[in-house]
């Protein structure tokens, strides 16, 4: 018997988050999620665990794309602004 966590491989079909550094200390990320949808919360929660899992202080500017091929950027702490 197994103890622990348990994590499948993923699967080819399944979507996976991109994540990048951008200029001027930002991120830029690719998620496999139409980003149009999301309310407020949804994409600030987005936007900072991005921001925190590149700066300590969660200050990265975060630049979302979703698979609807609209985006949204902010800075945790803000209302993120969303274009389509």
């Amino acid at each position: 018997m197994r103890r622990g966590w348990y994590v499948p491989a993923a699967r080819p079909s399944v979507r996976t988050v991109r994540v990048e550094a951008a200029g001027a200390g930002g991120v830029e990320a690719d998620v496999p999620v139409a980003v149009d949808g999301l309310d407020r919360t949804a994409l600030r929660q987005l936007i900072c665990t991005i921001a925190y899992s590149h700066d300590a202080g969660g200050r990265a500017a975060v630049r979302l794309t979703g698979v609807d091929g609209a985006s949204a950027s902010g800075i945790c702490g803000l209302d993120p602004a969303v274009r389509r």
